[in-house]
């Protein structure tokens, strides 16, 4: 549905940025919390991040 409306272009754009915003975020956390980007560090990411959509959900 989405591809149909914006073509295929507007998709792979939108996933580009979608990916970089991630990528900003998640290095932010790594930083924050002092932690190596890897299995270890990634999992921790994604428990803050977890965490973080709870909070805004509740």
């Amino acid at each position: 549905m989405t591809q149909e409306k914006y073509g295929k272009g507007g998709v792979s754009n939108l996933n580009e940025i979608m990916y970089n915003i991630g990528l900003g975020q998640s290095t932010k956390i790594l930083n924050m919390l002092d932690l190596k980007r890897d299995l270890e560090g990634c999992a921790y990411v994604l428990l803050q991040c977890t965490e973080f959509l709870e909070s805004k959900v509740k």
